[in-house]
């Protein structure tokens, strides 16, 4: 898929179809064995759209961490200084509540958008994705669905004392 809407469309069908699947970003941090057969991956690398909405960041799920934080923080953005060098997507960074250093993906969170197996999609606020570290709702079980897109914080900073964290890191 190439957007949170073409997403949506093969993830319904893979759900309606009962289809087996797994959902991929960038593959960093993959590894895949010989011996495992997946009827069908589904990459998320092209659904990268994002774009700052006031003091709000709309993210697609395939957005790279490193693009995003780096845009931010060229934006005087605070909170993604120091995941300028996090590989992976941010849906993966959401499920696995990833972090460097002073930052985790989860303090920026304000909802998350998914596609649950019943073919609905839900919002979740933050306080409903039992962040804790490294860990989530989605990486517990205690949510069963695919991240489509995400809502983070955008709050105005100093962009040369960002820029300068962001270089030391």
């Amino acid at each position: 898929p190439n957007s949170r809407d073409q997403l949506l469309e093969v993830i319904s069908y893979l759900y309606r179809e009962d289809i087996e699947f797994v959902i991929l970003g960038h593959t960093s941090n993959t590894y895949i064995l010989n011996s495992c057969n997946i009827p069908v991956v589904v990459s998320t690398v092209k659904c990268r759209g994002f774009k700052v909405m006031g003091d709000r960041v709309y993210c697609e799920a395939g957005v790279g961490v490193i693009r995003l934080a780096n845009q931010m923080v060229r934006n005087g953005i605070n909170g993604y200084e120091y995941l300028t060098d996090l590989p992976g997507t941010v849906g993966a960074a959401i499920y696995n509540n990833s972090s460097c250093k002073l930052n985790s993906i989860s303090s920026l969170v304000i909802s998350v958008e998914v596609l649950n197996k019943d073919g609905n999609v839900v919002i979740y606020k933050r306080d409903e994705l039992s962040f804790k570290y490294r860990s989530s709702a989605f990486k517990e079980g205690l949510i069963d669905g695919v991240i489509l897109s995400v809502i983070l914080k955008a709050d105005i900073g100093d962009r040369e004392l960002l820029m300068q964290i962001a270089e030391n890191t």
